[in-house]
């Protein structure tokens, strides 16, 4: 948008990106007194207190309140209500753009079942009748919200920039495969390490992982210690991330379907193993698998197993996983933020 329009950005910290304004809203731990106070007014049904209660939620409205926009970008349902106050304000066009299906993101965690899934289901049944527009970041979601609450959101994926660079060359004694990505317990990485460990010494695995679980991470790097064939690194740039998995062979995914989030995985980890070059190997995803089958840029497993994927992997020669990765290269035209940024642009001008 700031290639068009004067844009404001809002947000945590300083954005990725150098627009005209940005303001930093303020987040800071509370006591637990205060914890105590919003657990109670979760099982309540204060939902609204809860919301307007949070620190963040009344430092970005005190910045924001009484500024007029044409158009206002909410991120995820976490920032909806405080959207749909501003928008109403200045008579905005409020866009929603939500990564998750917010209302199950953590199904089957009592925490969340407990406290969070009433908030999440309260305030999409409240506040995205306000929407004017709603994306979200593949089919699978989109359906979950249109059959739960009546709206269309329009599939926006998270595909990076178009990468020049073309497919390294497979070593068919050494086939490369990695994967990339935050550590945390939902993930099951302990799957990717088993599965590892079954290949043949042909295949070895990095893994590149961001420890926002330290005791996932503890536990990863001592079961990968344990084999040869895997090693840890360390996470790269962001603009780096794709030039790094170029000089791979194969991109790993395996997301359990533990939850709808998990189960209709379509993540920017899959779009920069495109981009890359990269053959993708992904347990059976079905938003995953509907983009690899239709394109032949990789393999799928039977099951979501570390034994079917290692025999998924093991499958393949060194030929296969070039032609798998001059598939995917062609397959990084359509799946590109260039694309998603036209249709982006439609929706902010009402077009779609």
């Amino acid at each position: 948008m700031k290639d068009h329009y004067d844009v404001a950005a809002a947000g945590f910290g300083p954005p990725s990106a150098v627009y005209p304004e940005h303001i930093v809203v303020q987040g800071h731990p509370n006591s637990l007194a205060f914890k105590a106070i919003q657990a109670s007014r979760l099982k309540l049904g204060r939902f609204e207190a809860y919301y307007w209660s949070q620190t963040p939620i009344k430092d970005a409205y005190r910045k924001l309140h009484g500024r007029i926009f044409q158009t206002i970008v909410a991120n995820d349902l976490s920032s909806l209500p405080l959207a749909v106050t501003l928008a109403a304000e200045s008579h905005a066009r409020l866009i929603l753009d939500v990564h998750e299906y917010e209302p199950g993101h953590f199904d089957g965690h009592w925490l969340f079942d407990f406290f969070f899934k009433p908030l999440w289901e309260y305030i999409a049944r409240k506040y995205l009748p306000a929407v004017d527009s709603m994306s979200t970041v593949c089919e699978g979601i989109a359906a979950l919200y249109q059959k739960e609450f009546s709206v269309q959101p329009k599939v926006i994926t998270n595909a990076p920039f178009r990468s020049p660079l073309p497919p390294s060359e497979v070593q068919p004694k050494q086939i490369r495969i990695v994967h990339h990505g935050i550590c945390n317990a939902h993930r099951q990485l302990e799957a990717m390490v088993s599965m590892a460990r079954m290949l043949s010494p042909r295949f070895r695995l990095d893994l590149m992982l961001v420890k926002t679980d330290e005791g996932s991470y503890a536990k990863i790097r001592r079961q990968a210690r344990m084999a040869e064939n895997i090693a840890l690194l360390a996470p790269v740039p962001y603009e780096d991330i794709v030039p790094t998995l170029n000089s791979y062979d194969m991109g790993l995914c395996m997301f359990p379907p533990s939850t709808p989030t998990l189960q209709f995985a379509l993540p920017n980890k899959f779009f920069e193993f495109l981009q890359a070059g990269l053959a993708v190997c992904s347990w059976p995803s079905p938003e995953i698998r509907n983009i690899i089958e239709r394109h032949q840029c990789g393999i799928v497993a039977e099951a979501y197993t570390a034994a079917a994927m290692a025999q998924a992997v093991e499958s393949l020669s060194a030929h296969d996983i070039a032609a798998m990765k001059h598939r995917s290269r062609k397959a990084s035209a359509e799946h590109c933020a260039e694309n998603n940024q036209a249709a982006f642009l439609r929706m902010v001008r009402g077009e779609s």
